[in-house]
């Protein structure tokens, strides 16, 4: 079939005269840069350069996951090399003006391509990590309340065939101390069992074990290094003079000064808010006197005489100044009910509440190194918190902190903020840092308690067998609400819950393809151009054609098609080089600081949509510029047109 002489006309137009000489030289360095850049990709991602490339585990596919510096030094020297292979083979066909103006429409194809798979791999990052934390939907109350009785709707809920798991859901606002810092964190409170097949947060424990919520006795107790003696001096004392020795030996025992308090006098680990090893002066002193250690006090010779008002005051003889023996005052005023009753024995604060405080270490004896618990002592309450609380809190696994909530109990002292002790048993990196950062997770109950919302939770949380069938789970969510003449609560799904973060990506990503398809749009302004400058250029062919009996249409056609020809070839290349720097990116992986960003490397989701919308966007870009030269070339008369050649 022969073809069309409209693309005979457009292709002659488009072609070279004589390939330039540079080409040549452009295509054999481009080729080698390739080869280079190839090469040093393959020895970074071997581990022969030494600059950082991070081979795959080996139950992977084999392909390595991560280039380093040298690996992107070779993807950009590959990438330049192809582009200059590219470029010189154009330029031996087509003219060079035709070959800037593919080029430039081949660039705004590729840019618009890794840019929209870039950002559509980072909401697909981000939406992973939102469902990995939480459901794909949820039952929470029209007015945002807790709501109690949700047993029958959760196993209502789990026999559902579009339901994978669901499970209850409180959330608290409290504020967490450490022995380090303070912070105002959410506690959410939740059912371990039924927790772990709604979300993946099982999965994310870094440190401890998720069991430690349903097990607290298994989380381990962590015991700072105490240490129970002063360290040995590096090198024998100064020997003392003999001076010093005989001055030191007439001084009586009584007056010589007590030695300097050690580590070993220390009492490790009492806390200041639970009162440390407070001793009561009523019992202490007798006891110390039956030791020897304080002289007992003599009975006096002859009754004390009644107080004057003088001696009330504080005025009267110094001689008689009323001195009292603590030891015989206190349980006196207690018995008459002028003093409170003893305090009993406060908890020891160094383990998680033993019934006895420490003993005070006796001169000569050394300090046992921790105190272990105490076999009747309950554990305390399990909580799993995010990497980067525990690094601001300073706690590792084992710590003990304290959790307290502004929800206050009425005591006859007043309003008290209820306060929970918990142990930190797993710490948790969700790779997002509002959660790592302000998340802590225990066990429902002890939530309940803490914030004083008994059989409520704030909402459910539901899995889905198949996270796109929205609209169908929804709709039997709805269906079981229904049964349950539940009515004020709605259900909500993971757009709706996160439209503000999902809508703001949509719109940057609405806002990066149209700032793109303007490279595409300056290209297409250069194809007007070259074609209004064609048509004055072949005034006389175009008038030899007319003259031939060539109808305008078939002319117009003719320009068309020499633009459409630039466009497609521009579009098409743009679109696989776009394609191919994606799996490349994809298959060596491009790094970036994972403190930062939360992410090991660029992720890149290629949508075959997005793909066909750019290149056909492209092509119908340059079709529209290349319509105004072919009616101006239409509309020229040959006896016009032989004029213009004069």
């Amino acid at each position: 079939m022969e073809k069309p002489i409209e693309f005979l006309i457009a292709w002659r137009h488009l072609q070279s005269g004589s390939p330039p000489r540079w080409t040549r030289s452009l295509l054999v360095i481009g080729a080698l840069a390739a080869l280079l850049g190839g090469g040093l990709v393959g020895l970074d991602l071997g581990g022969v350069l030494g600059g950082g490339g991070v081979p795959s585990p080996p139950d992977s596919s084999g392909a390595p996951t991560q280039v380093g510096v040298f690996g992107i030094i070779g993807l950009v020297a590959a990438l330049a090399g192809a582009g200059g292979v590219g470029f010189a083979l154009l330029a031996r066909y087509l003219n060079l003006l035709s070959c800037l103006i593919t080029v430039s429409v081949g660039v705004g194809c590729t840019a618009l391509v890794v840019v929209l798979s870039l950002m559509g791999g980072l909401g697909d990052e981000l939406q992973d990590k939102i469902l990995g934390q939480e459901g794909h939907m949820r039952v929470a109350d029209r007015d945002a309340r807790s709501f109690a009785d949700y047993e029958p709707l959760v196993e209502a809920l789990r026999a559902l065939p579009e339901v994978a798991g669901a499970s209850p859901v409180l959330h608290g606002e409290v504020m967490v101390r450490s022995d380090f810092n303070r912070l105002g964190i959410k506690l959410v409170g939740i059912e371990p069992g039924l927790h772990a097949a709604t979300t993946e947060l099982d999965e994310r424990i870094e440190q401890g074990t998720y069991a430690a919520l349903t097990h607290p006795e298994t989380v381990p107790v962590y015991r700072p290094l105490v240490i129970d003696s002063p360290r040995p001096l590096p090198s024998d004392p100064e020997p003392v003079s003999a001076r010093e020795a005989d001055a030191d030996a007439d001084v009586p025992s009584d007056e010589k000064e007590p030695p300097k308090p050690t580590l070993e006098d220390d009492s490790f680990g009492a806390d200041e808010d639970d009162g440390g090893d407070w001793e009561d002066p009523s019992v202490e002193i007798p006891k110390l006197r039956a030791e020897g250690a304080l002289e007992p006090v003599e009975a006096p010779a002859e009754p004390t005489p009644a107080a004057t008002p003088e001696a009330e005051d504080g005025w009267g003889d110094e001689a008689d100044d009323g001195w009292e023996d603590p030891s015989v005052e206190i349980p006196r005023l207690r018995e008459a009910g002028e003093l409170p009753a003893a305090l009993p024995p406060m908890p020891w604060a160094g383990d998680g509440g033993a019934a006895q405080p420490p003993t005070r270490p006796q001169p000569g004896k050394k300090s046992s190194s921790s105190i272990k618990r105490s076999k009747a002592e309950p554990p305390l309450d399990p909580l799993l918190i995010g990497r980067e609380l525990a690094a601001e809190l300073g706690v590792r696994i084992g710590m003990r902190v304290q959790l307290i909530t502004p929800v206050a109990r009425i005591t006859p002292a007043g309003a008290i903020p209820g306060v929970m002790a918990a142990r930190v048993g797993g710490e948790f990196y969700a790779r997002q840092y509002e959660y790592d950062s302000r998340y802590a997770y225990a066990p429902l109950e002890r939530v309940q308690a803490l914030v004083r919302a008994p059989g409520r939770v704030s909402h459910i949380e539901i899995r889905l067998t198949d996270p796109e069938a929205l609209d169908a789970g929804s709709a039997a969510v709805r269906a079981v609400l229904a049964e349950h003449g539940r009515d004020a609560l709605v259900v909500e799904d993971w757009r709706s819950i996160h439209r503000n973060l999902f809508s703001a990506m949509f719109i940057e990503k609405a806002a990066v393809a149209i700032a793109l398809l303007f490279v595409i749009l300056v290209a297409a302004f250069g194809i007007l151009a070259t074609s209004l400058m064609a048509v004055l250029e072949r005034a006389s062919e175009i008038a030899i054609l007319k003259a031939m009996g060539i109808s305008d249409a078939r002319v117009a056609r003719a320009f068309v098609l020499e633009g459409l020809i630039v466009g497609v070839m521009g579009s098409i290349g743009g679109v696989l080089t776009g394609l191919a720097v994606c799996a490349v990116g994809s298959r060596v992986g491009l790094p970036v600081d994972e403190d930062i960003y939360y992410i090991q490397q660029l992720p890149l989701e290629v949508d075959p949509v997005e793909v066909v919308l750019v290149g056909l966007s492209a092509i119908l870009i340059v079709w529209l510029s290349s319509v105004y030269p072919a009616r101006a070339a239409a509309r020229m008369r040959p006896v016009d047109a032989l004029r213009l050649t004069d």
